[in-house]
């Protein structure tokens, strides 16, 4: 005959299981319903041909998949898959780079543009991605046109997260 603490170990066992499916569930639906990361890291901004240099308060984590660096524009603005197009039909874009705890700058480049911002990353056509030992201290950001901006993001995603 069996007794109540021979079955113990399971019941615990089992319990446990129960617990971490409940746990992997919720935060599965969390990420679901959250999928960004989005920390603003600067309020309105007017770019110009000198670099500005944005220091955030708290330095920049490359955490899930993609990271980006997202400029909201303060109107809306004509673009193209290459950028804005500036009222003479010249099309341009800001420059930005992400500088890490050592110095060293990272170029990012366009992953998608609307008439109401801009997202710049890494890791894009083969372009390396950021190291993620690394924190990023400041975003440098230029344009050889004006570009008035409502805020700058650093956004963090996994794009399995947002289907």
């Amino acid at each position: 005959m069996e007794n109540a603490s021979d079955r113990r170990p399971y019941i615990i066992a089992g319990a446990l299981l129960a617990a971490s499916l409940i746990f992997c569930s919720a935060c599965a639906l969390y990420r679901k319903l959250h999928p960004n990361l989005d920390q603003e890291i600067a309020g309105p901004v007017s770019v110009s041909s000198e670099w500005m240099e944005i220091l955030p308060e708290e330095p920049l984590k490359p955490e899930r998949e993609v990271q980006q660096v997202l400029i909201w524009f303060a109107q809306p603005y004509a673009t193209n898959a290459d950028g804005i197009i500036s009222p003479d039909g010249h099309t341009f874009h800001p420059e930005v780079q992400l500088i890490d705890q050592r110095g060293d700058a990272y170029n990012l480049r366009i992953s998608g543009i609307s008439s109401s911002g801009i997202a710049l990353s890494c890791c894009k056509e083969g372009y390396r991605p950021l190291p993620k030992d690394r924190k990023y201290r400041a975003v440098r950001i230029r344009s050889d046109r004006p570009v008035s901006g409502s805020k700058v993001v650093w956004r963090c995603y996994n794009p399995w997260d947002r289907k």
